[in-house]
């Protein structure tokens, strides 16, 4: 059973799986690796759960976004590739640096790399089962379509130090000393908080917002939204996944996540986050009447006296 829609995805690209390749014979060595800075190497460590080897490949730096995302850049770029079978790439917040926050058509730098990543990412879709239970549960817990319209909100901790301060919280309070020093913005839970009331009066939702964030913050969320006068839902259908797809973990439960906030009538995301990022594309591709797609806002410093939400059927 698949969280996504290969068949789909398939049917449009030239796509290939892990497993097709190991089944076809492939040992799983990568003949090279191409990368454009030297900061995003250590992220090559992750392949290793996948079985995929680097031990015996050549490694090629290859400048830039600004000098690959040209008719030129990709020719040349052919020409090094070409001696080798098999090549990775490191691409995060390089080639399209804002793959992680959603990529949106029109908005941000145009070149060929960016262009050609949003047709592609609107031909990836999650699979009819993940649609189905997200839907499922959206009918059971939220009311489904005759429910009225509800909302959606992403709570993503920035950066990865913030998360961890925030998973060890004790009572939802944070030390202010750390906070500081941990997270972009040490307010960000107000930030969070006020911007979804504001969010929930502008736009006619109920009181109930389904929330996606990991679970490991979810005690601490839902005590401070409850203070608030909001009533948090989450997903947490462990043994569902497990009948479901055979199995269950972090990844899958937020694809669930996502394709709630995909249905949702208004989604709140969280700018620097590439689950936000996803749900975002989604919601862009399918483009459904009278959705609402905006994302907290916010300086980094300190929390913002107005809060500047977009337009019915805007991207903030």
């Amino acid at each position: 059973m698949q969280a996504y829609d290969y068949t789909l995805t398939a049917s449009r690209r030239d796509v290939v799986t892990l497993a097709e390749r190991l089944m076809a014979g492939w040992n799983g060595s990568v003949d090279a690796v191409v990368y454009y800075t030297q900061h995003w190497l250590p992220y090559w460590k992750e392949n290793l759960s996948l079985n995929v080897s680097v031990s015996n490949a050549t490694w090629l730096n290859y400048g830039s976004e600004h000098t690959v995302c040209t008719e030129a850049g990709i020719a040349n770029l052919t020409e090094l590739i070409k001696p080798y079978n098999t090549v990775g790439f490191i691409m995060f917040k390089n080639l399209v640096w804002d793959a992680g926050y959603g990529v949106i058509p029109g908005l941000g730098r145009p070149d060929m790399c960016r262009n050609e990543y949003t047709k592609v990412s609107g031909d990836i879709a999650k699979s009819a089962k993940t649609k189905e239970i997200a839907r499922a549960f959206r009918e059971k817990s939220i009311g489904g379509d005759s429910g009225g319209r509800y909302m959606a909100v992403h709570i993503r901790p920035y950066p990865d130090t913030c998360m961890a301060l925030w998973r060890r919280s004790v009572g939802g309070v944070l030390p202010p000393d750390e906070a500081n020093k941990d997270c972009h913005n040490p307010s960000l839970m107000s930030v969070f908080i006020n911007q979804t009331l504001v969010a929930m009066e502008r736009f006619k939702v109920s009181s109930t917002v389904f929330i996606m964030c990991h679970p490991g913050i979810r005690t601490m969320v839902a005590g401070l939204y409850g203070a608030a006068g909001i009533t948090p839902l989450f997903y947490d259908d462990v043994d569902g996944l497990v009948n479901e797809f055979g199995f269950s973990c972090p990844s899958l439960l937020g694809m669930v996540e996502q394709e709630l906030a995909n249905q949702a009538d208004v989604f709140l995301a969280t700018k620097a986050s590439s689950m936000s990022g996803i749900v975002v594309e989604e919601r862009y591709a399918v483009n459904t009447p009278g959705q609402i797609t905006i994302f907290f806002v916010g300086d980094h410093k300190q929390l913002p006296p107005a809060v500047d939400l977009a337009l019915p059927g805007q991207i903030a």
